[in-house]
């Protein structure tokens, strides 16, 4: 089964439905039959506006995350120095970064919305 890290702009469209990307990430999800992984730098880019909006909210999204993408990557030495390695050649900010040396540390493929990041992640999968 192959593995796929999903970018935080893929998880924020899934939770948005008015998000432009929603319905394509949605398809993508559901047709898929592989591996899905998150970095935590990608959770806390999601929890983000839940936060905003409370407690209750927060714990919908996070219990909502849990079901569907359990598979959570902590940064470790390993994906920091890849990061800074990133950052320093391609310009990306950080959490793109650290989520694409996600990607290249497990051997998983990126998907994204951001078609900045898929550009500089080579292999990465756009999401339009």
């Amino acid at each position: 089964m192959a593995v796929v890290v999903l970018d935080s702009s893929v998880l924020i469209a899934l939770l948005n439905t008015s998000d432009s990307h929603h319905k394509a990430c949605k398809r993508f999800v559901e047709n898929s039959n592989q591996s899905f992984k998150i970095s935590v730098i990608t959770l806390t880019e999601v929890l983000i506006s839940p936060m905003r909006e409370g407690a209750v909210v927060t714990r919908r999204i996070i219990s909502a995350l849990e079901k569907r993408f359990p598979d959570r990557v902590a940064v470790d030495e390993e994906i920091a120095m890849a990061a800074a390695k990133i950052r320093a050649h391609s310009n990306l900010v950080m959490p793109d970064s650290i989520i694409s040396a996600t990607a290249l540390v497990h051997s998983a493929t990126l998907v994204t919305c951001d078609a900045t990041l898929a550009k500089k992640h080579p292999g990465a999968e756009l999401i339009r």
